[in-house]
């Protein structure tokens, strides 16, 4: 004989192990405060690589910093937002943030904004 359960009210959601899976790998960042959100603009000259690691040499280009790197790049006509993707480069183990445009062209470029490296 089967049991029934309890029947799901119906403002009520079933848990689901998919959802619940998804969210336990989700990255949480506290809430910024107002100071960590100023902005600052400035125009920093970067050694830039190309795809095949061929060094494209010195490059202006304009980046906008929050806190914490460079959230916006100006760099070959095309601005660059920050993807929300961190890592290291492999050559000089230095912080990296990767940038994309909306028509997904993609680079990585260090905190400082010294070095870019175009994907």
């Amino acid at each position: 004989m089967l049991r029934q359960g309890k029947p799901t009210p119906p403002n009520r959601a079933r848990f689901d192990l998919a959802s619940g899976r998804h969210s336990a790998f989700m990255e949480v960042r506290k809430p910024l405060s107002i100071k960590d959100t100023e902005m600052t603009i400035t125009t920093v000259t970067a050694v830039v690589t190309d795809t095949n690691k061929r060094l494209r040499g010195s490059i202006p280009v304009q980046v906008e910093f929050d806190a914490y790197g460079p959230v916006r790049v100006q760099h070959a006509g095309q601005i660059y937002r920050y993807t929300g993707k961190e890592g290291r480069s492999l050559d000089r183990d230095l912080a990296t943030r990767e940038m994309a445009t909306i028509d997904d062209a993609r680079l990585w470029m260090t905190l400082d904004a010294l070095q870019i490296w175009e994907d």
